[in-house]
């Protein structure tokens, strides 16, 4: 692949002293534009491929530049003999725009190209369709989320969102997460992938960094994948939290499902997670429960979060519990609506995998009053104990101890999640029997 020369323009700036630039709006006067086929769905801040015809021949362009409203916008741009390859230097706005090609014999030609701030991709298992959302921050949230809608979809009933936070383990930035989740999607790697397509759902996966700054600042006490005390306080600068931002993801998501003219789809979601994103899930079902219909969590460490403000005349700080709740949200949580989040919580006899003893998921003051207050050993102290707190608590929660495994997954797990899931669509409260468990 080549770059245009200088002269051509590799960038074009948005200045309209730029050469070509000036060139391309004398031209405007002259001899008459020819239309080439126009383009739609454009990615926002994507590459993409515009295809010459027969009379473009390389080496007679002479200028090349990409127009909306009569202002020249800021693209990279690379070719080889038949293709040119643009790439915003920003994203582009959501709209209509013009690619323009001047040649050395006077030809002029055009395309109408639209940009959406969606793409489209499959898996490469079943075909389902998958679309990523990239940053919206007009619309309140500044990292791209996916979607993927199974192709057994059933578009006549009621239709849930599952939503799934990304978690791969690792400090990264938004661009690796990218990748990860976007495997995850495309391979149905995912958690949620195990259960959608029995439940009649549609994955909404967010990409959040997790200990990384947009400025490429490493900051590995910043667990976002877990919506940790330091995540919750501010993370990135960001005027929206990484919880409001996930929301904000889901109202949107709703309008483009819609736009696929699927309707039927619950207010309230289902929210699934493993490990760092089943702590999120259960954080953010706490949090925010007025959207949530049920949740399951596995490998949650022992301790799910406690909906108190004190236990045992100990303040239970977020993200132990509550005690500080109202200073971080400015606002109450509202406990009734949490009634009626139905949970399922487990884990693994097996599991050893304890993130309270490490430094990037809790700071020593929440360490020390779990420690204090549920137990220093994760199995069969800490667990014991939580589950013993909640059996005090008006709260639709199963907590279920699996045998024989440890910090995992399995079909058992999966298939009893699914159940869980399908008993508990409507308004009761049911349990089920799961496999393998005590």
């Amino acid at each position: 692949m080549r770059k245009i020369m200088p002269k051509i323009l590799s960038f074009i700036l948005c200045c309209l002293l730029s050469l070509n630039s000036v060139y391309i709006a004398k031209a405007d006067t002259l001899s008459p534009w020819i239309e080439l086929a126009r383009m739609d769905n454009v990615a926002v801040n994507k590459t993409f491929t515009v295809v010459f015809t027969k009379n473009i021949v390389e080496e007679n362009i002479d200028a090349i530049v990409i127009e909306q409203n009569n202002k020249f916008v800021a693209v990279n741009i690379s070719y080889d003999s038949d293709k040119a390859y643009v790439t915003p230097v920003k994203p582009f706005a959501e709209g209509e725009y013009k690619f323009k090609i001047l040649l050395g014999n006077g030809k002029k030609y055009f395309m109408k190209f639209t940009t959406s701030n969606i793409e489209y991709d499959y898996t490469k298992n079943s075909r389902d369709k998958v679309i990523k959302v990239y940053p919206r921050k007009d619309s309140g949230f500044s990292y791209p989320y996916y979607l993927s809608i199974p192709n057994n979809l059933v578009t006549s009933k009621d239709i849930n969102i599952i939503v799934e936070p990304n978690n791969d383990g690792r400090v990264g930035d938004v661009e690796k997460q990218d990748t990860f989740v976007k495997d995850r999607i495309l391979n149905e790697g995912s958690l949620a992938a195990s259960v959608n397509k029995q439940i009649n759902s549609i994955i909404l996966m967010p990409v959040f960094p997790r200990g990384v700054t947009s400025d490429g600042y490493e900051n590995w006490k910043l667990y976002t994948h877990e919506l940790d005390r330091d995540t919750i306080l501010g993370y990135d600068n960001e005027k929206i939290r990484i919880d409001d931002q996930l929301i904000n993801m889901i109202n949107d998501a709703k309008n483009v499902i819609n736009k696929e003219n699927i309707t039927f789809v619950k207010d309230k979601v289902l929210m699934i997670g493993f490990s760092a994103s089943a702590r999120f899930v259960n954080r953010f079902a706490l949090l925010h429960p007025e959207l949530v219909q049920a949740v399951a969590t596995g490998g949650i460490n022992s301790n799910p979060i406690i909906p108190l403000e004190e236990l045992e005349g100990q303040k239970l700080i977020y993200p132990v519990g509550l005690g500080d709740a109202k200073e971080i949200l400015g606002r109450d949580i509202n406990l009734d609506a949490y009634k009626k989040v139905k949970q399922y919580i487990y884990m693994g006899e097996l599991d050893t995998n304890d993130d309270v003893s490490g430094h990037d998921g809790y700071d020593d003051a929440e360490r020390q009053l779990i420690y204090n207050l549920i137990g220093r050993n994760q199995l069969p102290d800490r667990w014991n104990k939580s589950q013993k707190i909640f059996s005090n608590l008006p709260y639709p929660i199963q907590f279920v101890t699996y045998k024989g495994i440890g910090h995992t997954i399995n079909r058992d797990t999966i298939s009893d999640v699914t159940k869980f899931f399908e008993q508990n669509a409507g308004n009761e409260f049911l349990k089920i029997q799961p496999h393998n468990a005590y």
